[in-house]
């Protein structure tokens, strides 16, 4: 029983590991900052960003408030779109930089991705995943509708395809994306590069150019987009390597104790 129990538990492992995470996972790396004793958080993220750019064997460089496969997510309860509010409908929020989707590789199936226009001043604007489109906005052209209520009310700029945002195993659920450019104070984000080859490879460089501009600054849990997914079925890794090991020591104890009893016998007749 343990032996099956832990192949049912690997399997599982497997699933996790080639799931379709509706984004292009490799080459992705993931790090916090947070601007301690920054006096304009937004010139420090776009001084940031355009530095990190500039780096060989960059190819694009975005944030995110909330890192995917981070374990938790911004969830909603009221939803007002076009004016109109919908009472205990759940959708889950986050706040990206210029240029998210392109740089997570998760696909635009209409409209634009978020622009360095997109700052504080503008127009307000949000981008919504497909599950979003299929429950509110069905048969209709999603962009240019309005969410929220107000002096806040977002036009609908772009919609992308679903993709994992808690973790792996997680059902799609309508998704939000807010532009953090628009946002009055910036504190803490995930800074998102893609890059080509080992992701890992160019985090010397990375905190050379960091300490170089912010000296007090440091990089948070820096690791590769796939380690951070791996992160949400941590405790399914546990329990499968547990369940493996006690499923062998089973199985070593019953053939010690056939092999006892078979010599047993044998001496018996002997």
């Amino acid at each position: 029983v343990l032996l099956m129990a832990a192949g049912l538990l690997l399997r599982t492992l497997r699933i996790y590991a080639t799931q379709n995470l509706g984004m292009q996972a490799d080459g992705l790396l993931v790090f916090g900052v947070t601007p301690l004793e920054q006096p304009d958080t937004h010139a420090f993220y776009r001084t940031l960003l355009d530095h990190l750019r500039r780096l060989p064997g960059v190819d694009s460089v975005s944030m995110v408030e909330v890192r995917p496969g981070l374990g938790w997510s911004n969830k909603n309860l009221n939803l007002v779109l076009d004016g109109i509010e919908k009472q205990g409908e759940m959708w889950r929020v986050n706040l990206a930089g210029a240029g998210f989707f392109h740089t997570m590789g998760v696909p635009i199936l209409a409209g634009r991705d978020i622009a360095e226009s997109d700052a504080e001043g503008s127009q307000y604007v949000v981008w919504v995943n497909e599950t979003f489109v299929k429950k509110y906005l069905a048969n209709t052209n999603p962009l240019g509708h309005l969410l929220g209520g107000g002096d806040f009310r977002f036009t609908i700029a772009g919609v992308v395809r679903d993709s994992k945002y808690e973790s792996v195993d997680e059902e799609p659920m309508p998704m939000v994306y807010y532009a953090k450019m628009q946002a009055p104070s910036i504190g803490t984000m995930n800074i998102e590069m893609r890059t080509r080859g080992d992701a890992m490879s160019i985090l010397p460089e990375l905190r050379e150019t960091i300490a170089s501009l912010y000296p007090n600054i440091p990089v948070e849990k820096p690791m590769t987009q796939h380690q951070q997914f791996d992160e949400s079925y941590r405790e399914h890794r546990m329990f499968a390597a547990m369940g493996g090991f006690f499923g062998v020591l089973a199985a070593l104890l019953v053939a010690t104790g056939l092999y006892g009893m078979h010599s047993f016998r044998v001496s018996r007749r002997t």
